[in-house]
């Protein structure tokens, strides 16, 4: 389902797209993700480790318009951003495999949680 448009020089480049998934093996069914869609490359993936950056406090954001990666500023503007990760490969990696990391340790952690109410509640 299309939330919003993203707009590059008053050029409509890509659609916010909103994705329910009912089923899930690993995690929690019946939820939610919201991605960008952009129409010249698919899925952006850079945008994928900045919101995920953002989310779990690897890349911070100071302030109004500055981010912060171990300890450095390395961009003024969501813009300067997302070229900075694009141009850092390695960087982006490193923030990637930082990620999965939380992911992993999020999704073990609820999987555990959910095994244990599971087992309390059928005692």
């Amino acid at each position: 389902m299309r939330v919003g448009t993203e707009k590059e020089n008053d050029i409509k480049s890509a659609n916010k797209v909103k994705i329910c998934f009912v089923k899930n093996k690993i995690g929690k069914p019946y939820g939610e993700s919201e991605l960008i869609l952009n129409f010249d490359k698919g899925f952006d993936e850079i945008r994928e480790i900045i919101d995920f950056g953002l989310k779990f406090n690897i890349i911070q954001k100071d302030g109004t318009k500055k981010y912060s990666y171990d300890g450095n500023v390395i961009a003024n503007s969501f813009n300067e951003l997302k070229k900075y990760i694009e141009e850092n490969t390695e960087t982006a990696k490193q923030v990637k495999e930082k990620i999965y990391e939380n992911l992993k340790n999020n999704v073990l952690l609820n999987y555990n949680q959910e095994e244990e109410e599971d087992i309390e509640g059928n005692e």
